[in-house]
């Protein structure tokens, strides 16, 4: 693939004329993609070739907002019709790139074509509300608080491999995971506090539970917040894409999920003052009677369980920065 989306689609938005223009982007048996503009609206898309018996309901997104899809047919292949998603609101080209061609990639690798066309409708189904979130107001300061701990976590164990995918990839917070990291059969959970909070907020009865873990660990990072020192938010994600910029299908990968986590550039004029300083770091490993709650011992009927715990008593299960250090590298050889 010579050409990337966003080139491709540049190319067509220079074009006058009226129409439907597509553009072949990968070709592999009976896996056809294409770019696609339709023009005067210069509404960009990507659209998908697939034989004609196969059936597609679109109903399901017939009130999509900034995304239309259609099914015509495909005038290249005489038994094929093209799935078209095509971007309404051109503000969101950048997005609507990053969505695309992460879609390409989850499919790519499919070879059932009724699978592809599964994993199309449930990724749109994703889309749906990521378009929706575009429109809000970007992260409460909770949330960056939040978002800013995970990647400084993130950045220090990029430093650790070259499987820059494989780190990435491991960062599943973002996805609704109840850890934030998940490499192999490790789990880290960051948790991120303002000065010298000892309190830090457990979100689910899940979320410090080992049971089904070879290990799992909880990170805490004490922040301090300042108007002109440290570091932001956008500089820490700025730096983190800097690093893996060479890796392609990693760096799409990130920009995803940073989109799933409802960080959009349309937002991050709110991010520009506002400065972290890393003031503590400490790692915990999740044994024993370290305090939290295990789902295994609820009563039944208790659900949706979201406690405290004081991490000042938590001495105990201390360890090292190497020692977690090695876990991951050994996870990733």
């Amino acid at each position: 693939m010579k050409d990337n989306i966003t080139k491709i689609w540049g190319e067509f938005l220079l074009i006058d004329q009226i129409g439907l223009f597509k553009k072949l982007y990968y070709a592999e048996k009976d896996f056809i993609v294409y770019c696609t503009c339709q023009n005067p609206e210069k509404n960009c898309g990507i659209a998908f070739s697939l034989n004609k018996n196969i059936k597609i309901d679109l109903s399901y997104f017939n009130n999509l907002k900034d995304i239309k899809l259609e099914c015509i047919i495909d005038s290249s292949f005489i038994d094929n019709n093209m799935l078209i998603i095509k971007l309404i609101n051109n503000n969101y080209l950048d997005v609507f790139s990053v969505l695309c061609n992460n879609l390409f990639q989850i499919i790519k690798g499919i070879t059932d074509t009724k699978k592809v066309v599964a994993t199309i409708i449930n990724q749109l189904k994703k889309w749906e509300f990521l378009f929706d979130k575009i429109n809000g107001k970007g992260l409460s300061p909770i949330e960056q608080q939040g978002l800013f701990g995970e990647l400084f976590f993130l950045r220090k164990i990029l430093n650790l491999t070259l499987k820059y995918d494989k780190i990435v990839s491991s960062w599943v917070g973002c996805d609704n995971a109840p850890q934030d990291f998940l490499i192999d059969d490790n789990a880290i959970e960051v948790k991120t506090s303002i000065g010298n909070g000892k309190k830090i907020s457990i979100s689910n009865e899940s979320q410090l539970d080992e049971t089904s873990l070879n290990n799992l660990f909880l990170s805490h990072l004490s922040l301090g917040i300042s108007e002109d020192k440290g570091e932001t938010l956008n500089n820490l994600i700025q730096s983190i894409k800097d690093k893996i910029s060479l890796d392609i299908v990693s760096l799409n990968l990130f920009d995803t999920k940073l989109l799933h986590v409802g960080y959009f550039n349309n937002h991050k004029f709110q991010y520009d003052n506002k400065y972290y300083i890393m003031k503590n770091e400490k790692n915990y490993q999740i044994k024993g009677d370290y305090p939290r709650i295990k789902k295994s011992k609820l009563l039944k009927g208790v659900e949706n369980v979201k406690y405290s715990i004081d991490i000042e008593l938590c001495q105990d299960y201390l360890i090292n920065q190497k020692f977690l250090n090695n876990i991951i590298i050994k996870s990733n050889r």
